[in-house]
């Protein structure tokens, strides 16, 4: 009797055969569905539909409780989000992220790391979310850019991230202390160069990084441009 991973295999192989003589036929065909379809298999060999059903709920107690920590300011909340990234990466192991809320729950966690690691896994994350159709998953991809080009010293693009020069030099005066926007790119022009949704969202994009800035001053950091990376990060696909 062979075994289920086996037989899996073999209709792998099959069908990857037949897809590609099918193209001698149909030269328009890129194969790419194809592809997609034997991932699926894959990834309902090791993730079936009654076990994603409990993964879901896992999920949920996960984010459930990311909320709860910073609600409430708990002081474990650094170790609890080890624990969490832990947790839903022993999950993306198993196949089990599978729905838009699967991979925006997995982002959440992730944008909530410390490091560049951290924020380009919830960059790929959100970027399946909104792929599958989550309503908020544009909002976690631009969080997730920018604390990822914060992280390695590169201006932001969204305006999102607020930070403080006390977090990156000694303390010389008052206004060291006091909140300042990480610096923003300059040199992209989010309603001509950022390729997502309609121009009137664009629209009101730029327009609020502008009143943003007029309500905090930029900090004043010799970041590095990041106009030239931004498209790659929004093009990762899972």
């Amino acid at each position: 009797m062979y075994s289920q991973t086996f037989k899996l295999f073999l209709y792998c192989t099959f069908f990857i055969s037949f897809t590609v003589h099918a193209a001698d036929e149909k030269p328009t065909a890129t194969n790419f569905e194809s592809f997609q379809e034997i991932q699926t298999l894959i990834r309902d060999s090791y993730c079936p539909e009654a076990k994603h059903t409990e993964i879901q709920k896992e999920l949920l107690e996960i984010s459930k409780n990311d909320r709860a920590d910073r609600a409430t300011h708990n002081p474990e909340m650094t170790a609890n989000d080890i624990l969490r990234r832990r947790r839903v990466a022993e999950i993306a192991a198993t196949a089990c992220l599978k729905e838009g809320d699967d991979y925006f729950t997995a982002s959440v966690i992730f944008q909530h790391g410390s490091l560049p690691e951290h924020y380009m896994q919830a960059i790929i994350y959100a970027n399946k979310s909104m792929e599958l159709g989550h309503p908020v998953g544009e909002a976690m991809r631009q969080v997730a850019i920018d604390r990822y080009f914060m992280s390695l010293g590169y201006k932001q693009i969204f305006g999102s991230q607020i930070t403080a020069p006390a977090l990156y030099k000694t303390v010389e005066s008052e206004k060291d202390t006091q909140a300042c926007l990480w610096p923003i790119e300059d040199n992209i022009d989010l309603v001509e160069d950022y390729g997502f949704g309609t121009q009137e969202y664009r629209l009101a994009l730029r327009s609020t990084i502008a009143a943003k800035k007029q309500q905090i001053p930029e900090c004043n950091f010799l970041a590095r441009s990041s106009s030239t990376l931004l498209p790659a990060l929004l093009d990762i696909k899972i």
